[in-house]
C-alpha cells in the first residue's frame, strides 16, 4: 500500500487557499477543489476496465481520516468484484424511500439531545416541532437543497432575528449529523453551500427601537458567534434588562461605558 501523502494540514492549508487543486493521499484517493467553495473526497478506481471517480464527501464535513476510512471501505468491495458506484446508488434509492428529514431529526434528537442529557431539551424540540418539522418534515432529506433552507429562514428573520439564528444552529447540526452517519453527502445549510451572490446564511443586523428611547443595533450572529449590543453615545445610563434580551445575551453584552463610574 503506497504511503499517505497528505496531512490534515496540509488539506485545510489547500481549501483555504481557494485555488482549483487535485491532491493525492495515495492508493486513489483525491482531494479534489474546482472553485473558491467547495471541495470532496475522491476515489479513483478501475472496475469491469473503465476508470471510475466515485466521490466519497464533500470537506471540511468529511475529515482527511474518515475519507480513507471510506476509500478502504470502497477497495474492499473492488476485491469482491462489486463496483463501489453502483453498490452507492442502490443504498441511496433504498434511502430515499425510506428516508425523510422527519426521521432524520427525530434520530439526531434521540442521539445529540436525549442520550446526551442536554439541559434544556425542550428549546431544540420546539424548533423541531415549529419550524423544521412542518415545512421540510414530508420531503427525503436527501432532497433539500440550500435554496429550501434559504427559504426556511428567510420566512422567519423578519419577524424574529435571533429565532432564525438559533433555527439555522441547529439545522446545521442536523444535517451534519447525518453527513457523519453517511446518510447524506452535503450539508445544505453550511455557507459553502450557498449560491454564488448573497449569502443566505449570514449574521442577520436589525435596528431596533425600545421603550427606553434609545436606539440598540443588535447583532445577532450564527452559533460560534458572540451576540453584542452597541449603545449610544448618551449621558444617562441605559439598563440592559430595558433592551428586550435574552439573559444570555445580557451577559455577552458590553456595558456602556458611563456604567463603570456606578
Amino acid at each position: 500500500m503506497a504511503r499517505a501523502k497528505l496531512t490534515a494540514l496540509a488539506v485545510d492549508r489547500a481549501h483555504r487557499a481557494g485555488a482549483p487543486v487535485l491532491l493525492s493521499d495515495g492508493d486513489g484517493l483525491y482531494l479534489r477543489k474546482q472553485n473558491r467553495e467547495s471541495a470532496s473526497w475522491t476515489l479513483r478506481y478501475t472496475f469491469a476496465g473503465r476508470p471510475h471517480w466515485l466521490t466519497l464527501g464533500n470537506y471540511p464535513d468529511m475529515p482527511l481520516a474518515q475519507a480513507r476510512i471510506e476509500a478502504r471501505q470502497a477497495r474492499v468491495l473492488l476485491d469482491k468484484q462489486q463496483d463501489p458506484l453502483s453498490v452507492r446508488r442502490a443504498a441511496l434509492a433504498e434511502e430515499r424511500q425510506k428516508g425523510s428529514f422527519k426521521s432524520l431529526c427525530e434520530d439526531w434528537y434521540r442521539a445529540e439531545v436525549q442520550a446526551r442529557g442536554l439541559k434544556h431539551p425542550a428549546v431544540p424540540r420546539r424548533y423541531l416541532d415549529k419550524y423544521l418539522l412542518p415545512k421540510l418534515g414530508r420531503f427525503a432529506a436527501s432532497d433539500i437543497t440550500p435554496a429550501d433552507v434559504a427559504q426556511l429562514l428567510d420566512d422567519l428573520k423578519g419577524r424574529s432575528p435571533t429565532a432564525a439564528n438559533d433555527l439555522l444552529r441547529f439545522t446545521r447540526r442536523i444535517f451534519a449529523f447525518g453527513v457523519r452517519r453517511r446518510f447524506l453527502m452535503s450539508n445544505p445549510a453550511r455557507p459553502a453551500a450557498a449560491s454564488q451572490g448573497t449569502n443566505p446564511f449570514k449574521p442577520i443586523r436589525v435596528d431596533v427601537e425600545k421603550r427606553a428611547g434609545v436606539a440598540i443595533a443588535v447583532s445577532v450572529r450564527p452559533a460560534g458567534s458572540q451576540r453584542h449590543c452597541e449603545f449610544p453615545d448618551s449621558g444617562e445610563r441605559t439598563p440592559l434588562r430595558s433592551t428586550g434580551l435574552r439573559r444570555a445575551d445580557r451577559r455577552a453584552s458590553p456595558m456602556p461605558s458611563n456604567a463603570a463610574g456606578r
